[in-house]
């Protein structure tokens, strides 16, 4: 939701992808996907692939009219960028020359945007290239590609056209894996999370924060904590919070209920 009344979703099924709007708080959606999201599920399904659904295009809502939208095609050199400036009635599709299986983007505003591209996992490593524009994806420049290793990205989030966060599941990398940037993606470093005691020694799995109000200092950052003691495989979802813009962030004064992963 970017309102009261207007929000967007990514609706995944084992037969289709597709991008949904509402208008009035949530109790009614329709759907906007633009044509080639369709039609590129539509294929994978047809073709026996319904296992990418889940991870061969990304949405990034802007605001209640504004949103883009990347799909990776099968076999492709290219990720298909789709934008929209009137709640999805209408898509603008820009092409960016990359070759990869899944893309993961964040955009601050029509203009300036960033795309993760990652190649399929392989016995516990991954690919990863980083890319920016700032003529609405006309054009692509290369940026330094984050100092990931030993994990899989789950998204990327830009607050502003310089600060923005990589966050990405354990396979034996850094415990809490969640990389900053404050240059544009020129440069990454891990940004350390306060783990509470009873989960230290474990890792977490993190996922791309949100931020809300006009100055975006306040923020969400969902966190899977699992910890190895006194029961292997015991694990909490935790939303972190930030009021300083994500410089810091810290647990819920609500705390951190612990159950079994089933």
């Amino acid at each position: 939701m970017v309102d009261d009344s207007n929000g967007w979703m990514q609706k995944v099924t084992e037969k289709e992808s597709a991008v949904l709007h509402t208008h009035d708080g949530g109790r009614h959606w329709v759907n906007v996907s633009p044509s080639a999201l369709t039609n590129a599920a539509k294929k994978l399904f047809d073709e026996h692939r319904a296992d990418r659904l889940s991870d061969f295009a990304a949405l990034c809502p802007l605001d209640a009219q504004r949103a883009w939208v990347s799909i990776t095609p099968e076999n492709s050199e290219v990720v298909l960028l789709e934008y929209t400036a009137d709640a999805g009635q209408h898509w603008k599709e820009r092409v960016a020359p990359v070759a990869t299986y899944a893309a993961h983007i964040s955009f601050v505003d029509e203009l300036h945007g960033f795309l993760l591209a990652t190649s399929t996992p392989a016995t516990g490593h991954m690919d990863k290239k980083f890319y920016g524009t700032e003529d609405g994806a006309e054009h692509w420049h290369v940026l330094a590609p984050p100092p990931v290793s030993g994990c899989y990205p789950t998204g990327i989030f830009f607050r502003s056209r310089t600060d923005g966060w990589l966050t990405a599941t354990y396979h034996g990398g850094d415990d809490a894996p969640l990389y900053r940037t404050q240059d544009g993606g020129k440069s990454w470093k891990l940004q350390k999370l306060n783990v509470p005691g009873g989960y230290r020694g474990g890792y977490a799995d993190t996922y791309p924060p949100v931020f809300i109000g006009a100055e975006k200092k306040q923020g969400y950052l969902p966190v899977k904590l699992v910890r190895n003691e006194p029961k292997p495989g015991h694990v909490a979802w935790v939303t972190y919070e930030t009021e300083d813009g994500g410089a810091t962030w810290h647990v819920p004064a609500s705390g951190i209920p612990s159950v079994p992963d089933e």
